[in-house]
């Protein structure tokens, strides 16, 4: 995977964003990432959010149908704190440039 690439863990899927960080470089799988730490229960988006291989010093929203995921510079190590929060939105009124609900599905990690 690309230096600087995103993953974490939330509703049962890992999500893996590749720079440049666009719709298509939006990923989920079942399989856990290589390097990506395994985390289930409360808060697992909070707590592994990881940018793989490097720091991603970037912010951008993801769309999720009734919540956002606002991702602001994860670092190498899983969890950081603010690195990942979410906002209500009931109505889906906001559109934001990366939909999670659209990512692409991987059967095996390691074709990306």
């Amino acid at each position: 995977m690309p230096k600087g690439t995103i993953v974490f863990f939330w509703r049962n899927l890992y999500y893996i964003i590749k720079p440049p960080y666009q719709q298509e470089d939006v990923f989920k799988t079942t399989e856990t990432p290589r390097g990506a730490i395994k985390v289930k229960g409360p808060k697992s988006a909070a707590r592994t959010i990881q940018a793989l291989g490097g720091q991603a010093n970037v912010t951008f929203g993801a769309d999720r149908g009734i919540m956002d995921a606002i991702i602001d510079r994860p670092s190498r190590r899983p969890g950081k704190a603010g690195a990942i929060r979410f906002k209500r939105d009931p109505k889906q009124r906001t559109t934001l440039r990366i939909n999670l609900k659209k990512a692409r599905k991987l059967a095996r990690v390691g074709r990306i």
